[in-house]
């Protein structure tokens, strides 16, 4: 009994070696922890400043001071989420997202305030205390799943779980293979065994009817033959007057399309002349009419010169009666 006592008592010793964490593995909980409690230090320290603040400064200044604070958050996550693009890693990406909370819950503090009429000192710690205890399941989250890896690590079980269907398939597989390999056996004996039932037909058989199957199959060879030859003359002959046919509807393709163009060109050149016929009319009744204005304009001008001479040509009249030798000339 006390032997048993004593080999239970080991077992529990073994069970609670192994479930305890090895060092190396709880120093890397514990900065993970670490980094964790630093960000809820920087957030506690954000919203006691912002405290104090209010009651140092006035609006204007607080005002410009939470819009500094959101800026610096938003900055330093957009850094960090390209830090965590390029590296690949989830945590980073988490922290960038925390930081742009905070951004946005710094740029609607004042919003908030105002519209539903809270205090803004009321407001600031409820916020902390939020950010707090969520920090807290973050650090209790990380520790609850490295411990998880860690014993999944050590135990055997997944592995087995993975192995076990793997083998199952091999098993099925190899049935398969036996059953087709099987399959290919018989079927080789089968043929070897009409091979040799037809080589003892063959030399049963008596040499005259060899000699006659003999002529036989020579004379159905050249009958092939010919028939071969037959069909190779027929067939050549056939693809010729296809050949043949299809070049003569190529060449009055060709001539049709040839003559279409011819007259597309002839359509297109009597269109081109009788356009410029029309424009060589309107050209010249243009030179018509404008020699007619000159001619007509000249004319003017020389009428307008003549009567000009004709006036200046005139003697002037003497006022008074005329003369009796004049009066009499007029009679």
């Amino acid at each position: 009994m006390k032997e048993k006592n004593m080999d239970g008592k080991d077992v529990l010793e073994k069970t609670m070696e192994k479930k305890k964490i090895p060092k190396e593995v709880s120093q890397e909980i514990l900065k993970k922890i670490l980094k964790n409690l630093i960000l809820a230090i920087v957030v506690m320290i954000y919203f006691i400043v912002a405290n104090v603040c209010y009651t140092r400064f006035e609006s204007e200044q607080m005002e410009r001071i939470i819009q500094i604070f959101s800026g610096i958050f938003l900055l330093s996550g957009l850094i960090i989420l390209e830090i965590a693009y390029k590296r690949e890693s989830g945590t980073l990406t988490i922290i960038a997202i925390e930081l742009f909370v905070l951004s946005m819950h710094a740029l609607f503090i004042n919003h908030i305030t105002i519209v539903y009429g809270f205090d803004f000192r009321i407001y600031i710690l409820t916020s902390s205390y939020l950010f707090a205890i969520y920090y807290v399941l973050k650090s209790i989250i990380i520790y609850t799943k490295a411990r998880m890896k860690y014993l999944k690590s050590l135990s055997d079980i997944p592995e087995i779980l993975k192995d076990e269907p793997i083998i199952k398939e091999a098993k099925k597989r190899n049935k398969k293979e036996k059953v087709v390999d099987s399959n290919i056996n018989n079927n080789k004996e089968k043929v070897e065994e009409k091979k040799v039932k037809e080589k003892n037909v063959k030399e049963t058989k008596p040499k005259s009817i060899r000699v006659k199957n003999r002529k036989v199959t020579k004379k159905t060879d050249s009958t092939s033959k010919k028939n071969d030859k037959q069909n190779k003359s027929t067939t050549k002959q056939k693809t010729q007057n296809k050949n043949a046919d299809s070049k003569k509807e190529n060449i009055l393709e060709e001539k049709e399309s040839k003559t279409s163009r011819k007259q597309t060109t002839k359509t297109t050149a009597k269109k081109k002349t009788q356009k410029k016929s029309v424009k060589k009319e309107e050209v010249n009744d243009n030179k018509n009419i404008k020699t007619e204005a000159k001619k007509e304009e000249k004319n003017k001008k020389t009428n307008k010169t003549e009567e000009k001479t004709e006036k200046q040509q005139k003697p002037k009249s003497k006022r008074g009666r005329k003369k009796k030798e004049e009066v009499i000339k007029n009679d």
